[in-house]
């Protein structure tokens, strides 16, 4: 047989019998040396998978054709390479490739990089699944108009009538701010000690509050608390700052704007990212925080304080307390002179768990430098060892020169972890006085924030919609009249 000694006429030879089924494997590792498509497709499709055949194949392909990049994109992710599978992804988007922009603004999407996001997937808006992800987006950030225009496409197939579905159930095209509330009709009338408002900024997080919240009903403190109805608030009304590892703080002073039920007392809203935590009425959640860390969260609204170490300089750690503060920490002197009668009952007088306290409990023992305060860690009477007594045992909470955090049990609880459980003796606690050491409402933190952005007037009516929550002249009311939460 004769050949063309030109490479063109060979190659197109040779693509004529790849066509035909007709090409020899010589003929075939010969033209995809020379990079001949036809040569390369066959190989790829007769290799098995991320074989070194397939890879070549593949490589020389994914230069020009989107297909082959974007198949390379997702070998490389399969493997959890995933800085090698954006590069080829980006190649197919270039390449002009539709599964390509759903992977990469899939990808955007939840690293919360919504321009890019958006950037890539509007021109491919005709896709189910681009345009389920550009709603989403458009929730994250308010964008009432391109929700309500999307509502006939989104109806149209399955994936679009549940988002639709979401969108209806937390009401996330009513005008939140500035409108007045819609009262819940099928909400049950509920007595409780703390009404709690849980707001969520992504249909992810309304779904995982609801989630938290059905959790919580089997936790010991859930007759303390009644939940209304979960709420949308886009993420572009709040003013928050919310890296992972730090502490979520916000501008609180957004809230004035925002109607709830007259019944709420505390806040919650669940953001992207950054620490869980309680500012006085205001609970903050991370999406990723579980049921353990809502429940301790929770926890704090009630009055428990955390049996871990708080920050340097926090405000319950700076001086020997002057009120008891807490149902579960005291922060007192850990010496003291006198009898030892004496000194026992000024030590008790400053524990809130003082009556769960038994008589044979010792609560000091004595020391060259006086009394000293805490229980020893097996209390034994006659033939009796009682290991976990209620007693005067330190805490991690604060530890300063002369001054010591101390708390009813010797065992770690879900104060210390948030995996270990909540203690009966702390709901036998809450049973004595559920109200006595509630954060202050959220209309303190309103008032707080208000002051902060030089509102003074109608920061002081906030204060006053806080103080209306409280007894008059309780050392609670008192506490929040002079700011000091």
């Amino acid at each position: 047989m004769l050949l063309s000694s030109s490479s063109f006429f060979l190659t197109d030879h040779i693509a004529k019998l790849i066509e035909t089924k007709q090409a020899t494997a010589s003929q075939i590792n010969y033209a995809s040396k020379l990079g001949l498509p036809s040569a390369l497709k066959y190989q790829f499709s007769s290799a098995s998978i991320g074989s070194r055949q397939w890879l070549y194949a593949a490589t020389k392909l994914g230069q020009t054709e989107g297909e082959f990049a974007f198949k390379l994109a997702e070998f490389y992710d399969h493997q959890g390479d995933l800085s090698t599978a954006l590069i080829w992804v980006k190649r197919a988007v270039k390449l002009n490739n539709v599964k390509a922009r759903l992977y990469l603004g899939r990808h955007y999407f939840l690293q919360a990089k919504y321009m890019l996001a958006k950037e890539l997937l509007s021109s491919i808006a005709e896709q189910q699944e681009a345009i389920t992800l550009l709603v989403e987006i458009a929730i994250i950030q308010g964008e009432y108009t391109f929700i309500s225009s999307q509502v006939k496409f989104l109806d149209s197939f399955d994936k679009g009538q549940e988002l639709l579905s979401l969108i209806n159930k937390y009401q996330i095209l009513e005008s939140l701010l500035l409108a007045q509330l819609k009262p819940n009709e099928n909400q049950i009338e509920q007595k409780c000690t703390a009404n709690v408002q849980m707001f969520a900024t992504t249909l992810k997080g309304l779904k995982k509050v609801d989630k938290l919240i059905a959790a919580f009903n089997s936790h010991p403190l859930n007759p303390y608390f009644c939940f209304n109805t979960v709420r949308y608030i886009p993420e572009s009304k709040l003013s928050c700052y919310h890296q992972k590892e730090h502490a979520i703080q916000c501008d609180e002073s957004i809230w004035a704007d925002v109607k709830q039920d007259a019944k709420t007392r505390y806040l919650g809203i669940m953001l992207p990212a950054g620490g869980a935590n309680v500012n006085a009425g205001i609970l903050y959640l991370d999406i990723e925080d579980n049921e353990q860390v809502f429940a301790h969260e929770l926890s704090h609204l009630l009055g428990f304080v955390d049996e871990y170490a708080l920050v340097k300089d926090h405000q319950q750690c700076r001086e020997n307390q002057s009120a008891i503060f807490s149902h579960n920490i005291s922060v007192i002197k850990s010496f003291y002179q006198g009898s030892k009668a004496e000194v026992r009952a000024r030590v008790l007088k400053k524990l809130s768990w003082a009556k769960l306290i038994k008589r044979t409990t010792p609560v000091l023992h004595e020391t060259s430098s006086g009394w000293k305060v805490g229980t020893p860690d097996i209390v034994i009477k006659g033939d009796i060892s009682d290991k976990n007594p209620i007693g005067v045992f330190p805490s991690a909470t604060c530890n300063l020169h002369d001054i010591e955090a101390f708390k009813p049990l010797k065992k770690f609880t879900q104060l210390t972890y948030f995996a270990s459980d909540f203690p009966n003796e702390y709901i036998d606690l809450l049973k004595e006085s559920s109200e006595k050491h509630l954060m202050p409402s959220y209309h303190y933190n309103v008032a707080k924030h208000l002051l902060q952005n030089a509102h003074e007037s109608l920061a002081f009516k906030w204060l006053d919609k806080a103080l209306s929550k409280e007894v008059e002249d309780t050392p609670r009311y008192k506490k929040i009249k002079r700011g000091a939460y």
